[in-house]
């Protein structure tokens, strides 16, 4: 029964890595019979996970009909809530977001903004046209800390939390709930998409600075659950006031608070008159990449590992990258080469995907059992 599950489940991971496949395809690479490979097809067809593709291509007889994954057999949704907005996401089995809903409303953590997290999750999940029970779960993630069983431990110091607003949020959405950092689930969304690399930094660049890392391929937590925390590190001794209420910490000078307060508030038009040549706003990213130069190096000489750049900063960093590995292959201590940064496969929207994903790695897990 073990090696039935064992292989029910390799079946179906190695058909959702790819578009179609054949049952002789399978069965070759995965060096499992013919007859067994069919009938765990079959058993994954009636569960409504597989479906029959198109022809594949002839190989000299008559072509094989493909199978294929039911990638919206079932959902992940996730929901990113800071301060001043939340992010609302459904993602199919294979990773990629179906709905994506971003909603500029202050926190207040009341009835009326439970009641709005509960309508535009049911609304979302209404217009993709996949019925309720197809959600495997809602993520929650927060700007906060959450311990082993899952409970806020500690939340940003701008974003106090109710007693018991983990009970009333399970309250309101009538699915399963869990809860997850944000900087951690905005990691796991990117190191989902990195299978190569066996240790990655993931740094979020938003209204907060924060991170993730992966050792041989595991999330590190930390012994407080508090890993990766480099929003919070030093890099002017006795600088600007953090929020945590020490000086001189990334978050100071590496947010992108630092950058909108130049654009009036808002992110993207510092960097609309970036592009136009304003003078202050130039200086300002120049003092910018000084600073984020800095703490890149200091990750770098920690982990040795390349770096993600994510966060609502990334998506607008791409045209720059070359200037800032140019100021981090002068600070390389050793190769002299600033080449390990990586490009988001997600910005503004990685929490809220990465909590949506980690139930899809649940259910994908279970798969045979």
């Amino acid at each position: 029964m073990e090696l039935k599950k064992v292989n029910r489940n390799r079946i179906f991971r190695y058909i959702l890595e790819r578009e179609e496949v054949s049952m002789a395809d399978i069965s070759r690479d995965l060096r499992i019979s013919l007859p067994t490979v069919t009938q765990h097809v079959g058993r994954l067809k009636d569960a409504g996970l597989l479906l029959d593709g198109g022809l594949c291509e002839s190989t000299g007889g008559r072509r094989a009909k493909a199978i294929a994954c039911n990638i919206r057999a079932t959902v992940g949704c996730g929901i990113n809530i800071t301060h001043r907005d939340v992010d609302f996401v459904l993602v199919d089995l294979v990773g990629t977001v179906i709905d994506y809903t971003k909603l500029s409303v202050p926190c207040e953590l009341n009835g009326d903004y439970l009641e709005m997290l509960r309508s535009t999750l049911l609304q979302m999940i209404q217009r993709s046209g996949l019925p309720a029970a197809a959600v495997l779960g809602v993520g929650i993630s927060l700007p906060a800390i959450i311990d082993g069983g899952k409970r806020i431990c500690d939340t940003a110091f701008d974003f106090p939390v109710p007693p018991h607003f983990q009970e009333d949020l399970r309250t309101c959405l009538p699915f399963q709930l869990d809860f997850f950092n944000d900087a951690s689930s905005g990691g796991y969304a990117e190191f989902w998409h990195c299978k190569d690399a066996e240790n990655l930094f993931y740094l979020s660049l938003s209204g907060s600075v924060g991170g993730a890392v992966r050792i041989h391929r595991r999330a590190y937590d930390g012994d407080d659950f508090r890993s990766a925390e480099i929003g919070h590190t030093t890099i002017v001794p006795g600088g600007r006031l953090c929020y945590c209420g020490q000086q001189g910490c990334m978050n100071a000078y590496c947010s992108s608070n630092s950058l909108s307060a130049q654009g009036g508030g808002s992110l993207e038009t510092f960097f609309q008159r970036l592009e136009a040549g304003d003078p202050a706003c130039a200086a300002k990213w120049d003092e910018y990449l000084g600073y984020l130069a800095i703490a890149i190096n200091n990750i770098r000489l920690m982990y040795d590992c390349d770096v993600i750049l994510g966060g609502s900063v990334a998506r607008y960093i791409g045209r720059y990258v070359p200037e800032l590995n140019r100021r981090l292959a002068q600070r390389d201590s050793f190769h002299r080469a600033g080449t390990y940064i990586r490009a988001c496969r997600y910005d503004s929207e990685s929490s809220a995907v990465g909590a949506a994903l980690i139930f899809v790695d649940r259910f994908i897990d279970q798969i045979g059992a």
